[in-house]
């Protein structure tokens, strides 16, 4: 599974910079990024996009299906790109995940600090006769 800073350098490698934000538009980038750099004479659309996707193809071996067509529809971002190179998880896997129960969790007693503590009255102790002891010197 590709992190964003895996998909940037791919991007970085590509454009010549790095992309400064995930929502950055992938052909905006291209065309910011182009003069004075190695494909300022190349159109996004097809030259930029078949090397990107070469360049997908290269660093990540096998991932999900992804077309020159996907960057003219459903991927203009570089988040995009990330989202479309995650794995795709079966129906029958997500259907067999959702169908597990859930675990029920115990829950935790609540700490209370030393501040919210009331403080506990000290008894005073009580001589034979139930009365109070006098405290201090004797006299």
């Amino acid at each position: 599974m590709p992190t964003n800073n895996e998909v940037l350098d791919v991007i970085e490698d590509w454009s010549g910079q790095r992309s400064p934000k995930m929502s950055q538009s992938l052909e905006e980038w291209w065309r910011k990024t182009a003069p004075g750099s190695s494909h300022s004479g190349l159109d996004f659309d097809p030259d930029g996009i078949t090397d990107l996707v070469n360049r997908l193809q290269a660093v990540f071996p096998d991932p999900p299906h992804l077309e020159s067509a996907d960057f003219t529809g459903s991927v203009k971002s570089a988040q995009d790109l990330v989202d479309v190179l995650q794995p795709v998880i079966s129906n029958a896997s997500t259907a067999a995940l959702l169908s597990k129960p859930k675990v029920a969790q115990s829950k935790k007693r609540g700490v209370i600090s030393r501040k919210t503590k009331k403080k506990k009255k000290r008894k005073k102790k009580k001589t034979g006769t139930g009365r109070p002891a006098k405290k201090g010197p004797k006299g």
